[in-house]
């Protein structure tokens, strides 16, 4: 059903719709418009991303009268994030109906701001309950003409503690004529406020759907505590994510990921609940603006984020809750873009994992990543070549180099022949001498070197280029016990020599 197709809405609100690049209608919406706009109460049970705020924005716009500055609807959300992104939307669904005003009020920002809003006049408020009460009995706010109530995330709205004071708002609204509570999740808390105040409550259901649920394809990831820093950098830097999101589970996980990450040279932020709002705003606006690639966040502060672009998702620690695990991975796969969501996870947590996708109904699509650069069906490889050289007081050598053997590190090899003689390294790690002829010189018997590591059925070190990203990682994060394999000074002389190779130029 499209949108052009709904008779009792006005022309303004349809253009509006064109305009935010809407044309057919999702589940949610067309099964809660008719319903909200004849004025039933209704329990809506929807997942995230698939429409609400245009479901409940449609109606409630099409139902305020602009003539009147006193509140007729009020929307209630769990977040300060959320209830900014609903406020947007509805301002983009009122673009053209200029009498309209919207105003939103929440925690963390100033009264006085807020209250000048409100006394402004406005039909339409959105709100964080406790700011909403505060402004209450701060004689702000009269809500004595409010017809239409409105609770968006119901479900970890009643969660967070706020059932007392959502009770309260309610039972002020002396006037109400209709409640409508979208939820993720029907909670009995939800079931008990819907029993409380809602009189022949429609029941919507909407299960997710190709069309209007996130395409996401989902990875799991054993790992343990000191290698989860390493695998969040290969990921995003193999995969060449441009905007991530990565979940904690605390504020200083959330703080020290960041940190560890900003050190790695990432383009991070953090985002959690001891930030105030302006920092907040600060962040998200960086975020979605292309400005942070990567954003390090705890569940409760990531409530309502919408950035339609975000590349992937990164579980870096195992949600606590069902709900948060459905609400981070549906950070990413939106606007009927392919999404991608990490769940990293020890091996005392796997039962944990298998139930969270069971949830998601993914048990058996959902891939183990696992590092290893095999490359049995490869052959071409930048680095592979043959160099020669001169030396500058004499002598001449070769050096040849290729990693396109698949099952045996056949890498390298150096050849140096000289007035005096010639000299021959090889061997798995060019650790060998396979030939030595000089003049008036024995070759002594050399201590065995140290046994190349074996990294499974294939040999070759192209494919364990993570074992050197995890040293490094670890070392950079200050890991207990891990020492970096190599110096400073070793691998400038390495990058100087490829340097010179590339421009053609002697080595001395």
């Amino acid at each position: 059903m499209q949108f052009t197709e709904l008779t009792n809405v006005s022309p303004e609100i349809i253009r509006a719709t064109q305009a935010m690049g809407f044309t057919d209608m999702t589940e949610i919406q067309e099964k809660a418009i008719p319903l909200m706009l004849a004025g039933h109460d209704m329990i809506a049970k929807a997942p995230t991303g698939t429409g609400k705020t245009v479901a409940f924005g449609i109606p409630i716009l099409s139902k305020v009268d602009p003539a009147s500055l006193k509140p007729q609807a009020v929307i209630l959300s769990p977040t300060r994030e959320l209830a900014q992104q609903i406020a947007q939307d509805l301002q983009n669904l009122a673009q053209f109906l200029p009498d309209i005003k919207i105003v939103c009020v929440y925690g963390g920002a100033g009264m006085d701001k807020q209250q000048r809003q409100l006394k402004a006049g406005c039909q339409i408020v959105v709100a964080t309950p406790g700011r909403l009460m505060d402004h209450y009995r701060h004689h702000a706010i009269d809500v004595s003409d409010v017809k239409t109530v409105v609770l968006d995330e119901a479900d970890e709205m009643l969660n967070m503690g706020f059932y007392k004071d959502v009770k309260y708002i309610i039972d002020l609204m002396k006037h109400r004529e209709s409640l409508s509570m979208f939820s993720a999740t029907i909670s009995r808390e939800v079931l008990d406020i819907g029993w409380l105040y809602q009189h022949n409550a429609a029941e919507v259901s909407v299960q997710p759907v190709e069309d209007s649920s996130p395409k996401i394809a989902q990875y799991k990831l054993l790992t343990t505590g000191r290698d989860k820093l390493a695998d969040a950098a290969q990921i995003i830097i193999d995969e060449g994510y441009k905007r991530v999101m990565i979940f904690c589970n605390t504020k200083y996980n959330t703080g020290m990921l960041a940190n560890q990450l900003a050190r790695l040279n990432f383009n991070v932020d953090c985002l959690h609940g001891d930030l105030s709002q302006a920092e907040r705003n600060r962040i998200m606006t960086r975020f979605k603006a292309g400005e942070i690639d990567v954003l390090v966040a705890t569940d409760v502060a990531a409530r309502g984020i919408d950035v339609s672009d975000v590349d992937a998702v990164i579980n870096y620690d195992v949600p606590e809750e069902n709900e948060h695990y459905t609400h981070r991975i549906g950070r990413t796969g939106r606007a009927r873009k392919q999404g991608a969501s990490y769940l990293f996870y020890t091996k005392e947590e796997q039962k944990r994992v298998d139930q969270l996708l069971r949830l998601t109904r993914n048990t058996d699509d959902c891939k183990s990543v696992k590092f290893d650069f095999n490359h049995e069906k490869l052959t071409a490889f930048e680095d592979s070549g043959f160099v020669n050289f001169n030396f500058v007081n004499g002598g001449m050598g070769s050096l040849s180099y290729s990693t396109a053997v698949w099952d045996k590190n056949l890498e390298s090899s150096m050849l140096i022949v000289a007035e005096n003689g010639s000299v021959k390294i090889g061997g798995q790690y060019m650790n060998e001498v396979e030939y030595c002829h000089i003049k008036d010189y024995e070759m002594p018997e050399l201590a065995p070197t140290n046994p190349g590591n074996d990294y499974g059925p294939y040999k070759g070190s192209a494919q364990n280029h993570n074992f050197v990203i995890r040293n490094v990682v670890n070392v950079l994060s200050g890991a207990p016990g891990e020492i970096i394999t190599t110096n400073v000074l070793e691998g400038m002389k390495v990058v100087d020599i490829i340097r010179r190779i590339y421009a053609g130029k002697s080595v001395k």
